[in-house]
């Protein structure tokens, strides 16, 4: 009970302060723990705080996050800060579009939860420190169609779903799992933030991370050969500047 009050007195805190870098932090601790707990068994004191503090920002979904925790604490803590940000940004970038609140809700539960399919991959495989072979990027480009399976599972709109289920595709036809061009507004979007935050975020075995201009220089030279949505980057290059 004290570790719940600490943290919904943290939580407000920040939502009343509209410090939405604090909150991250604080949403971040938060979604952490409930999967640690939730992996040692000991789930209804933080799923508690989970359902009072997310609800915050993602209303109606609060029970649905708290159904979906038992996959997602199968991730390691560097793909649920990926988690957590892009779900951020995304939320961030609606404001600016002036997207209606439940659509923008929706979109940041798609960014809290798109890589949720790869709870389903071999850890062998999701945290190796080196280049994945042919066949293991093969089972990598299959986690949105898990995902979006184990969402549909949990009773997330379909919109949602979508999203998840296209985010590493491209307009061009050259993304996965599908080859799909006809895209969803869910997953341009979460498509392109998925993206960028990937590059500007950390470390990989493959790359340096990259600082926001190279991102966007790296990102609009793909755009230009037909992969990302030219009024979504167009618009958030507005909102960062």
């Amino acid at each position: 009970r004290e570790a719940q009050a600490i943290y919904q007195e943290k939580f407000l805190a920040g939502v009343h302060s509209k410090n939405s870098a604090y909150v991250k932090t604080i949403l971040n601790e938060l979604v952490t723990d409930i999967f640690h707990e939730a992996r040692i068994g000991a789930v209804m004191g933080m799923f508690a705080t989970a359902r009072e503090s997310i609800d915050l920002l993602l209303q109606d979904y609060a029970g649905e996050i708290i159904k979906l925790a038992r996959p997602v604490n199968e991730l390691d803590y560097g793909t649920s800060i990926h988690s957590v940000n892009v779900m951020a940004i995304s939320l961030s970038f609606c404001q600016n579009l002036s997207v209606d609140t439940a659509t923008a809700r929706d979109i940041g539960l798609c960014g809290l939860l798109h890589d949720i399919g790869k709870s389903r991959i071999s850890t062998d495989i999701l945290y190796a420190d080196r280049r994945l072979t042919n066949e293991e990027f093969k089972t990598i480009k299959q986690h949105p169609r898990d995902g979006q399976k184990i969402l549909a599972e949990g009773g997330l709109p379909a919109e949602v779903q979508q999203g998840a289920l296209e985010h590493h595709e491209k307009l061009n036809g050259r993304g996965y799992p599908e080859s799909e061009r006809n895209l969803s507004f869910f997953g341009r979007l979460i498509g392109f933030i998925d993206c960028y935050e990937a590059l500007t975020c950390d470390d990989r075995p493959y790359r340096r991370k990259l600082e926001p201009y190279a991102a966007l220089q790296l990102i609009k030279n793909e755009m230009e050969q037909g992969c990302f949505d030219r009024d979504i980057f167009t618009e958030f290059v507005s909102c960062l500047s």
